[in-house]
Formats: C-alpha cells, structure tokens, sequence
C-alpha cells in the first residue's frame, strides 16, 4: 500500500513537470501577423506596455516570410533601420525576441504615412 502511494505521488510530480515544462517551452512560439502603412522601413519596437524593447533581430524577408536578406537589431532605445535590398512598395520584416511571440509585418511604404510601431506580445 505505501509503494502504491508513492508510486501516485511520483507519478503527479513527474506529470505536473512535464506540463510545466512544456508550457514554458510553448512560450514565444506563437506568430502574429500583420499589416501596416510606413513613411520608411525604420521605427521603434515596444513592448504592451509601450517600453521600447533593446536586442529584437529584425530582418528582411520575401514575400511568405522564406529567405532573409537584410538583418539588424534595435538599438537600446528599441529603434532599428533596415536597409533595404528590395524594390517595390510592399516589404516584409520579421521581428524575433526569445519569450516575444514572432511578429511579422507586411508594410507598404507610403511617404504619408507614420513611422512604424512594432509592438510586441509576450509569449503564450
């Protein structure tokens, strides 16, 4: 009867570990998509609570997300530039922070529009 028991009470460690540990595995894996008009292919990432956000990769993709190109980082005040090596109005750029859900956006560049704010979302 007591090996029984602790046969129980390890088998509920072992399982409440397990999905422990896959739930914070989970986090940032999750891929937010979305779409914005920009003056450039410069701005500022900020976090939910509109902190800017230090070290996010930024780079450049082809349309579908596929091949990179141009890569760089924010900067400490959460600004980046990407130099551009593609032509045409519509750009897609994929933001990227280990424990951020992956942000990916498709900006089409108008001289009207606002810089881009880049807001990114805690894992789930």
């Amino acid at each position: 009867m007591l090996h029984m028991r602790r046969f129980r009470v390890s088998l509920g460690i072992i399982w409440c570990c397990l999905w422990m540990g896959t739930d914070a595995l989970s986090q940032g894996n999750e891929t937010v998509d979305r779409a914005q008009r920009a003056n450039s292919l410069s701005g500022i990432v900020v976090d939910m609570a509109g902190a800017p956000v230090a070290g996010v990769a930024v780079a450049e993709c082809s349309a579908g997300f596929k091949d990179c190109v141009a890569r760089a980082r924010s900067g400490k005040d959460g600004h980046f530039t990407i130099q551009s090596k593609r032509k045409g109005r519509v750009h897609y750029l994929r933001f990227d922070l280990p424990g951020m859900d992956e942000e990916r956006e498709t900006i089409t560049l108008s001289r009207f529009s606002k810089m881009l704010t880049i807001r990114l979302v805690v894992g789930t």
